[in-house]
């Protein structure tokens, strides 16, 4: 009896969060799993004022009425640089803690036995790591634990770390963890844990707004009487999130604005209540200036929007207007509709309206009505509020600066019905087109986006800063690099790397990660691999995500495991990148890799798992249309392994319609390979690798004929089989692709094929036979006496990529400078008849050719 009056007392303590009852039943289900082990973990994430920290409390409640332990910390944004700051705080370790259990920890992370770190900061390191482990394992072998922890986009990187060691080994411990954070603006952070949603015991959590019943039920309660449908309409302006209407009704109350008729609650007056503009801009602050003021901007072209309406208006690259929606985004300030962004809020808007200076707000209001009244029509909307129909906007009448130093204001018109572009309008224009350019290529139309993209040069003068040509420049070579047009995508980038050097910044990082990338596709690994040492070397933290991520995936498609990892762990400590200067999702590259690592350990579920969130997240947010339709043949091979053909025939649909929509012999190849592998089809997969060898995509082309060679074993057809199949280990053998040679033989001896294969010779490690064709051609220019400033102008490489060759020169051929490299160089072309195979100076011919 005393039990149960016990567990109703502490049902009727535990606090009930009004229309969130799935969310906390959820929670209270994997709260009881996890005591019972293996434990689990939840990533609570929604907008600010949704509820996070309420939802911790009930989840907090919950714990303690099954039994649990509960832990909890907060991170905070001045202490992200601390380590251990967060994980520290949640345990209990500081330099006064006394308790035996923690003593070992806080020896460690302070560091006590050598006197050292006097300030009392935790030290980092993995035995601090381990000694946090261990610790939590003692507190499991007590009892269920419970971490809840908040505002994890603060969190330091090694309190991340200590989460995710933990999450690879609670399946022997009653442990549960809650963090919950609202979108990081940079993506930083939380990369790891989030790229572990869906395994190792993770899980996510989303608060949305709360519905209309709700709403009118917590209105009712707050004000004590039936809210009327005036204060309903006000209170749908909040979107569901509960401190904006906390903050709705106090400033309802506050300014007078309700008045009470009939047991309803109604508003007095249209529009928001003073004191609420003060309230909602404080709780925006999160945000940068530059995205608060763009989004007052943007309040007069509506509730919903264009986005080239915003870039038109603000007068911005499309670069800068990218990383302002993101943030915007992320922030759950506006979100995508289809075309359009849309407040998320209309009170956030009303807000952010009102709150503009009323001569900035006439001012933007009379420059729209301007280009969207016809000429001699009376203007009746200067001082009207803003519209919920956006406006198309050609050209915002925007200051430019002028040549001769001032400010130019063009006349605003329909670009395309002038005669020809005045000096003064041209880089606006340029920068419109862009604009236009960048967000073609962003929905994966390149052919469109190159088309613009040249119009765009055609108009920059050579006194346009230098920042703008080469946006244009490096799009339009990562676009020919998605394309077929890897020859162009070298051509171009050849005669970019003088400004690119010079320009700097993420510039330099991404020039370098074009080029690697154009080199992977065409099958120069060793020369991607070089422009991925060039460009880490450049910036240790533009791009380096992205770069390493190649690296891994050259890495693991050799079977070079150890190099692999030691990629992916730098990727992973890496800052997010700018998807402005990619036209793929930040974390693709790593990703792949990942993934490729999972089928490598025989995780075919795991890596299934990872291609599928990563072809999810790559879809167009504003248009909807695949951009990562490279990955179809693989993920629809995965998703049939695993009998999902519902999935496979989803990715199918896309695979087509990009390839139907671009015509890319490329595109072509992927719809071709994965309608081939849905319909068991060797014939289509022969046609995809026909595409593959115009295109070129050596590795692709080599997939697809293991895959027929595969499909025809099956049926029966051992000897066309073995003739494709020997195809495909040619091609892996010249790429290096030791894995993926395995593996094809591997495969194509279960279909039937036991005929062995000995792979032609591989290159050395060591010695001239192991330099690639580019290493000889440097090693010739050295024995010249060139400098690698010289080597650089006539192979049109940058000089860090040079010093990566003449590195890799001196590691192959055991020396240790360039005058050996001369020495030994002119020392074995002597030792060679003109003519015989292996002398070194056939490939001196090609020294001024392009790849």
């Amino acid at each position: 009896m005393r039990s149960d009056a016990g567990r109703v007392v502490a049902e009727l303590r535990t606090p009930r969060l009004r229309g969130r009852e799935e969310e906390q039943a959820e929670l209270d289900r994997l709260l009881a799993r996890a005591a019972k082990g293996p434990g689990a973990g939840v990533l609570l994430t929604g907008e600010p004022g949704i509820g996070r920290t309420a939802m911790l409390s009930t989840a907090a409640a919950l714990a303690r009425r099954s039994g649990t332990q509960v832990l909890s910390a907060a991170g905070k944004q001045l202490e992200r640089r601390m380590a251990f700051s967060v994980i520290a705080q949640c345990l209990g370790i500081h330099p006064a803690a006394a308790d035996p259990q923690r003593a070992t920890a806080v020896e460690i992370l302070y560091a006590r036995r050598r006197g050292t770190n006097t300030a009392g900061y935790p030290r980092p390191g993995m035995a601090a790591v381990q000694a946090l482990i261990h610790l939590v394992e003692e507190l499991c072998a007590q009892g269920p634990l419970a971490l809840l922890l908040d505002d994890l986009q603060w969190a330091d990187p090694a309190s991340l770390l200590v989460l995710h060691r933990l999450s690879l080994a609670w399946h022997d411990l009653p442990l549960f963890v809650l963090g919950a954070h609202r979108p990081d603006h940079d993506g930083t952070g939380l990369a790891p844990l989030r790229r572990s949603l869906g395994t190792e015991g993770w899980s996510e959590l989303r608060l949305g707004g709360l519905d209309p019943d709700t709403i009118a039920c917590v209105i009712a309660h707050h004000l004590g009487a039936r809210p009327g449908p005036g204060l309903l309409r006000l209170a749908e302006a909040a979107a569901g999130n509960p401190s904006y209407l906390v903050d709705l009704w106090t400033a309802l109350r506050t300014d007078g604005w309700i008045e009470r008729r009939d047991g309803r609650a109604e508003v007095v007056a249209p529009g928001v209540p003073p004191s609420l503009t003060e309230t909602v801009t404080r709780r925006l602050d999160f945000l940068s200036d530059p995205a608060l003021h763009a989004l007052q901007a943007a309040t007069v072209l509506g509730v919903r929007f264009a986005a080239a309406d915003w870039s038109t208006l603000l007068g911005v690259p499309a670069q800068q207007l990218l990383g302002l929606v993101h943030e915007a985004q992320q922030s759950g300030v506006l979100h995508h509709d289809g075309n359009l962004l849309t407040f998320q809020h209309g009170l956030i808007r009303q807000v952010l309206y009102q709150s503009m200076p009323d001569t900035l707000r006439s001012m933007l209001r009379a420059g729209m009505d301007r280009l969207t009244t016809p000429a001699g029509a009376v203007d009746e909307a200067a001082a009207a509020p803003p519209c919920d129909v956006p406006r198309r906007l050609p050209f915002w009448p925007v200051p430019v600066p002028a040549p001769d130093g001032g400010d130019a204001v063009p006349t605003v018109s329909d670009p395309f019905r002038r005669p020809a572009p005045t000096d003064r309008s041209r880089p606006m224009r340029a920068q419109a087109l862009y604009a236009l350019g960048l967000q073609r290529a962003l929905e994966a139309d390149f052919v469109e986006a190159i088309r613009l993209l040249q119009q765009a040069l055609r108009l920059t003068p050579e006194k346009t800063h230098p920042t703008q040509w080469l946006g244009i420049r490096l799009t339009m070579a990562t676009c020919f690099a998605d394309m077929d047009g890897t020859d162009e995508c070298v051509r171009l980038l050849g005669a970019t790397h003088r400004q690119a050097a010079e320009a700097g910044g993420v510039f330099l990082p991404w020039f370098h990660m074009a080029n690697a990338v154009c080199h992977f596709v065409a099958g120069r690994w060793d020369d991607a691999l070089a422009q991925v040492g060039a460009g880490l070397r450049e910036d240790a933290s533009s791009l380096s995500g992205a770069l390493n991520g190649l690296a891994a995936l050259i890495a693991l498609h050799r079977d070079q495991h150890v190099q692999a990892v030691t990629h992916l762990e730098a990727a992973a400590r890496a800052p997010a990148q700018s998807t402005s200067a990619l036209l793929w999702p930040p974390d693709l590259l790593p990703w792949c890799a990942t993934a490729l690592l999972h089928e490598m350990r025989g995780e075919t579920q795991q890596a299934f798992d990872a291609l599928r969130q990563l072809w999810d997240q790559g879809e167009d947010p504003l248009h909807e249309t695949p951009v990562l339709t490279f990955l179809a043949p693989e993920l629809l091979r995965l998703a049939l392994a695993h009998g999902d053909t519902g999935y496979a025939r989803q990715v199918l649909n896309r695979a087509e319609y990009q390839a139907q929509r671009t015509g890319a012999v490329c595109h072509r190849g992927d719809a071709h390979h994965s309608r081939g592998l849905f319909d068991g089809d060797p014939a289509l997969i022969l046609r995809a690798a026909e595409s593959y060898r115009s295109a070129p995509r050596p590795l692709k082309e080599a997939y697809a004929y293991t895959d027929a060679a595969e499909l025809l074993g099956r049926a029966g057809r051992i000897k066309d089989a073995s003739l494709l199949l020997r195809k495909a280990l040619d091609i892996y053998d010249g790429l290096g692709a030791t894995w993926d040679r395995n593996r094809a033989v591997q495969r194509l001896h279960t279909a039937g094929i036991r005929r062995a294969f000995r792979g032609r010779d591989r290159r050395p490690a060591k010695g001239w036979d192991a330099l690639t064709a580019t290493e000889l051609r440097i090693a010739a220019l050295v024995a010249e006496g060139c400098t690698n400033p010289e080597i650089s102008a006539r192979m049109v490489r940058s000089r860090n990529t040079v010093q990566t060759h003449v590195s890799s020169i001196l590691r192959k051929l055991d020396l240790t400078s360039r005058v050996e490299i001369a020495a030994e160089y002119t020392r074995r072309n002597q030792e060679y008849l003109p003519g015989r195979t292996g002398q070194v100076t056939d490939v001196r011919s090609g020294i001024y050719g392009a790849e």
